[in-house]
């Protein structure tokens, strides 16, 4: 049983969903020319993203039970014949143990699980992002609204933000959203 593989082994995303996920990714740019509809299709991506992570997790959890209830049949085995799983003499909680995770339904189903979790991961990230795009669907109008776009001044701070593409500023609402689920994961503890 091999647990280290590499990323490209491990990413068993299927066709369709690598598919549906670049699809999903296309459609969180904003186009500032056009917010009305911006505004109408937000909530339909976050509706519809949001139940595709549903899925996902679901599946996710079932691979995870799926490996726990392997574990346990494996251990109610290997008590019964220990002689048959290669334990000589009495089998003890660590030899139990130890001997499950070196049989090959065991390896499969975890293989499956981190497989499952990936995805669940993957699709959980696009979630925070659709999220982030009704705060930046929110301050396009508000500049939209208060008519940014007119002319103005340029001003050197305009100038430090005309470096700072759209996409940067996604990455660093990920990465605060990020902070803060992990932050409150901590708390919860």
């Amino acid at each position: 049983m091999r647990f280290e593989t590499d990323e490209k082994e491990r990413n068993k995303m299927s066709p369709d969903e690598k598919e549906i996920l670049d699809e999903l990714k296309s459609k969180l740019a904003v186009d500032p020319f056009n917010l009305e509809d911006e505004c109408k299709n937000q909530s339909i991506l976050l509706e519809e993203v949001g139940e595709i992570v549903a899925e996902i997790k679901r599946k996710s959890r079932a691979a995870k039970e799926r490996l726990e209830y392997i574990k346990a049949s494996l251990s109610t085995d290997i008590r019964k014949e220990p002689e048959k799983f290669g334990i000589v003499g009495k089998a003890t909680v660590d030899s139990v143990a130890s001997t499950v995770l070196l049989q090959s339904e065991y390896a499969e189903a975890f293989e499956e699980m981190l497989e499952a979790m990936e995805k669940a991961d993957a699709f959980s990230t696009l979630l925070v992002a659709v999220e982030q795009r009704k705060s930046l669907i929110r301050d396009a109008v508000s500049l939209y609204i208060h008519q940014y776009y007119s002319s103005q001044n340029l001003t050197s701070e305009q100038g430090r933000l005309g470096k700072v593409t759209e996409e940067q500023i996604i990455q660093r609402r990920l990465e605060n959203s990020r902070r803060k689920e992990q932050d409150e994961e901590v708390s919860d503890i």
